[in-house]
């Protein structure tokens, strides 16, 4: 018996933005963590910005980005320190005064606040694997209504017409859609497509007539179209 596998491509995404969003929550629980444990004995001390270097590089996309590099001093037990500061903001300025923690045993060593990074990246790890988990519990209850389908024998027939772009690219290749017709005999006319397939594969040929998976009577919308001729 047929059965239905889950979609390649939307599996495949699921993954991919589930794998993302894990990323983005561990990253800034580690910080938090981290900051934390240096907070225990570490001493705040005031410092003065001397220094803001501001330099450009360009991504992999080809887009250019503006970074800045701050540059403090400091004295701690009667000596003086010239360092760079864990983070920058806008309101920055030479001159200004800053207050920060550094690391009694290394007093080169200084942190900030990591909170609203923190935050910031927990709540993109949410929506990336949200979208991810989506993806995947979108696959698990296709699969079973699908495969409950199959194991019914509720199936029509439709004609292979043509090809049709889909809307989903892997490795920067637009995938593929077959697009198949059924006439229901009463004038009516539906068109069912198949999953996204690679350009290069072409699974169907003109004359072939495809089992479609559906209830045509109470979700016509929901459907699936057999991999076998």
């Amino acid at each position: 018996m047929e059965r239905y596998k889950w979609s390649f491509v939307h599996t495949l995404i699921g993954v991919i933005f589930f794998l993302f969003g894990v990323v983005f929550l561990i990253v800034p629980i580690v910080s938090v963590v981290g900051w934390e444990d240096f907070k225990k004995d570490a001493v705040p001390v005031t410092a003065i910005i001397s220094d803001i270097r501001t330099h450009t590089s360009r991504s992999s996309n080809g887009k250019r980005r503006t970074y800045h590099d701050v540059y403090v001093e400091y004295e701690y037990e009667g000596e003086s320190y010239y360092e760079e500061l864990d983070h920058y903001s806008s309101g920055m300025r030479e001159g200004d005064e800053v207050e920060m923690l550094i690391d009694p045993n290394n007093p080169s060593k200084n942190r900030s606040e990591p909170y609203l990074f923190s935050g910031i990246m927990a709540a993109i790890g949410l929506i990336f694997g949200g979208i991810g988990a989506g993806f995947l519990i979108h696959e698990i209850k296709r699969s079973g209504y699908i495969n409950g389908l199959i194991a019914e024998d509720k199936f029509i027939y439709a004609n292979y017409t043509h090809e049709e772009t889909a809307n989903v690219t892997v490795n920067d290749v637009r995938y593929n859609c077959s697009v198949f017709v059924y006439n229901d005999g009463s004038g009516r006319q539906m068109a069912f497509k198949s999953e996204p397939h690679h350009p290069n594969t072409l699974p169907y040929v003109q004359g072939d007539s495809i089992k479609v998976y559906v209830d045509m009577e109470n979700a016509p919308n929901k459907y699936y179209v057999s991999r076998k001729k």
